[in-house]
């Protein structure tokens, strides 16, 4: 504690609540918000960010870039501060310019020479998320527009049709998919996994589904549907979660939250009946004597397990209610 500069902090991978902080301290909020803008942009000119709040030249990561990006535009819609949205683009543009021509694939950190600068995963879609969000606060179309157009390009490469699934990892120069053992742990499989317990490794299956809901719902183009049918596709071709040893909380909250959303926004009845499955096996293995445990092998609760997202998505199915009572987005 005595040397440590704050330099740590990350903006990775969940964005804040930013309404529960607001209520409670407006001022503090908006220091918070507007110091993450100062430190974590290391070119206001380029947008150029890093993962670190030190100003140097570090991992811009796509997610990083994404909720930097949603957090500034929150706050320019909450006090009508254009130079905000003005930093978001610039942040989000970063991101955005750093594709393939050929493949239109994202670096996944396009700053530093390791295995995310040459490769691309579906943390795309978290990225995208963050940017439709961005859209949504401030009416920008560029930013709905930059993420249709990344989401649209890893769609078209990323299907395995054979193995059911998403591929893990993407060359972003030729978008073969990257096989084979891990090179570093925080890295995803082979493919896709809704399920995997290591949080986080670069793979958001659950995030990039509702990014394809969020895409489809405002442009209708039928590639997203398409990405939503196999999302569903691979929930149901990975029950039970991890060969029956289950899954956490939040996971499991995910999976049926997407379901019910893609169900009504599709009006598919079978996807009902697999988010009842999906919240059957959650009840079987995390309710424990009345009592929720928030992963298997332990009868406890942990509050990063994301207890609140599995809540969530067992109100919204038994009531269908609205899934967001808290602020807290999927």
């Amino acid at each position: 504690p005595e040397t440590e500069t704050g330099a740590y902090h990350e903006t990775r991978p969940l964005t804040v609540p930013w309404d529960l902080f607001w209520h409670i301290d407006p001022a503090a909020t908006e220091r918070c918000i507007r110091a993450q803008g100062e430190w974590h942009v290391v070119d206001p000119k380029t947008g150029e960010h890093n993962r670190h709040a030190d100003l140097k030249r570090g991992h811009a990561f796509l997610e990083s870039g994404g909720i930097l990006a949603e957090t500034l535009c929150w706050l320019a819609d909450r006090i009508n501060d254009p130079t905000l949205t003005g930093l978001a683009l610039k942040v989000a543009r970063y991101s955005s310019q750093n594709r393939n021509p050929r493949t239109g694939l994202l670096s996944n950190s396009p700053t530093l020479d390791r295995w995310d600068m040459h490769q691309n995963t579906s943390e795309t879609g978290m990225w995208a998320g963050s940017l439709m969000c961005c859209f949504h606060l401030t009416g920008k179309t560029a930013f709905a527009d930059m993420a249709a157009e990344a989401l649209s390009c890893w769609l078209d490469h990323a299907w395995d049709d054979r193995a059911g699934s998403f591929y893990g990892k993407l060359q972003i120069v030729d978008a073969a998919p990257v096989l084979g053992p891990k090179t570093t742990l925080y890295q995803p499989a082979d493919y896709c996994d809704p399920w995997d317990p290591l949080f986080p490794a670069h793979d958001y299956p659950m995030p990039c589904a509702e990014t394809c809901l969020q895409c489809y719902r405002h442009t209708g183009d039928p590639i997203f549907l398409t990405g939503i049918e196999r999302w569903a596709t691979v929930v149901a071709n990975n029950l039970p979660a991890r060969n029956g040893r289950g899954g956490y909380a939040e996971h499991y909250g995910r999976c049926i939250h997407f379901l019910l959303e893609a169900a009504d926004a599709c009006n598919r009845d079978d996807w009902y009946d697999l988010a009842r499955r999906v919240a059957d096996e959650a009840m079987a293995i995390l309710h424990v004597e009345d009592r929720f445990r928030t992963h298997p092998g332990e009868d406890r609760c942990d509050a990063v397990d994301g207890l609140g997202f599995l809540f969530l998505a067992l109100l919204r199915l038994e009531t269908g209610g609205d899934p967001n009572l808290l602020g807290l987005r999927f």
